[in-house]
């Protein structure tokens, strides 16, 4: 994660997938705030085991918070085009 402070220079970045071999989904909650702190533009992380993270009234909330039992289908569709 030494690139994250690199994001500080996109100031209008609101979209991120990010990508890592051999990373685990205990690990995501935590890549989600670092990136965040380093680029607060940030409104959508997309995490190597295909989670997503959204930033809707001033938290992260996982595609499971936002979809419920949508098994990521139309409920995650959904959550994505009200970011935008």
């Amino acid at each position: 994660m030494a690139s994250a402070p690199l994001l500080s220079k996109f100031r209008s970045l609101r979209f991120l997938m990010f990508m890592a071999a051999g990373s685990d989904a205990d690990f995501e909650p935590g890549i989600v705030k670092h990136l965040h702190d380093a680029c607060p533009t940030l409104r959508t992380i997309i995490l190597p085991k295909g989670g997503v993270s959204f930033w809707r009234d001033g938290k992260w909330l996982s595609s499971d918070d936002v979809c419920g039992d949508c098994t990521c289908s139309e409920g995650c569709r959904q959550a994505s085009r009200d970011q935008l």
